[in-house]
């Protein structure tokens, strides 16, 4: 019985009665090819054509086996990776800098990796999927945290269902309804807001907060006693509003300043009104600059 192959990884299959003496060797291969497909990192250079077929061998090494590809060379333009069309997971290094299409041959979808860009990908060969054969992202969420120790560059969209932080840069929040008052703390017109109760959202520093008797373009300016939820804050404008009201703080997001902690600048507080922001450190004071540019607004210094 003659020997046959393996339909992803290509692996020597021993027919009955084959190899009597040199079955071991062939054995020796297989695993070889096991370790590749498991641990192989090979390098492909772009021709100038701009189309790589991946090698695809039976019972020897090959492109196609390797778990990681990292492809370099210097194509003009975007480039093409031709698969088999066998089920196989891949990472795949795009050092080029042009777009690359991960392909199956007689597949039906392809997958587009950024230039300069890592992605984990696999590809479909009986449309599992239910959207045809062929390439598919292998990194379209996470079921837990996900943590970016580095930069992250976003060519899209990006769109937040909950709140983002970036710990001492950046923040963005959804907006937010509790209840309290607005006073001295001794019943008189004051900038204190005591919140006893958070339906929804995060308070934070910088956040527009509106509500019945609440004055306009009132913003919280600090923290006292609370840092997002129920506790006490500081306004910019003094008034009297009793205690048990509803009030919204509006959607938005602040910058950190690292040097102070939790000070904050305001960016963005609704989706139709945003501050264009520099800040600028000068005497160990950052400055926001936002419009309108009316004389009063033009420079605010945050403490």
């Amino acid at each position: 019985m003659a020997e046959t192959y393996s339909t992803s990884l290509k692996i020597t299959l021993i027919g009955d009665g084959d190899q009597a003496g040199t079955w071991g060797d062939t054995t020796n291969t297989n695993w070889n090819l096991v370790e590749q497909a498991i641990t192989g990192v090979d390098g492909i250079s772009m021709p100038s054509s701009n189309t790589y077929t991946l090698t695809n061998l039976n019972g020897t090494s090959d492109d196609a086996r390797n778990m990681v590809l990292v492809v370099g060379g210097t194509p003009t333009t975007a480039s093409t990776i031709v698969a088999p069309l066998v089920n196989k997971f891949y990472i795949i290094t795009n050092n080029t800098n042009y777009n690359l299409t991960m392909s199956a041959s007689g597949g039906s979808v392809s997958l587009v990796i950024p230039p300069l860009t890592t992605a984990q990908c696999y590809c479909d060969a009986y449309n599992v999927s239910g959207n045809g054969t062929g390439f598919y992202s292998a990194q379209t969420g996470s079921a837990g945290n996900f943590t970016i120790n580095g930069n992250l560059t976003v060519s899209g969209n990006v769109t937040e269902t909950g709140n983002f932080l970036a710990a001492g840069v950046l923040g963005a929040y959804k907006a937010a309804s509790f209840v309290g008052g607005i006073s001295n703390g001794s019943g008189a017109s004051g900038t204190t807001l005591n919140v006893t109760a958070v339906n929804s959202g995060v308070i934070f520093i910088g956040q527009r907060v509106t509500g019945t008797g609440v004055s306009s373009n009132t913003e919280v300016t600090g923290f006292g006693t609370g840092s997002g939820g129920t506790g006490t804050y500081t306004v910019n404008n003094t008034q009297l509003v009793s205690g048990g009201t509803t009030i919204t703080g509006a959607a938005g997001a602040v910058a950190t300043t690292p040097a102070s902690g939790d000070n904050s600048v305001n960016i963005a507080t609704t989706a139709f009104f945003f501050y264009f922001l520099v800040v600028r450190k000068q005497n160990n004071q950052s400055w926001v600059v936002r419009p309108p540019f009316a004389a009063k607004e033009k420079m605010q210094p945050v403490s």
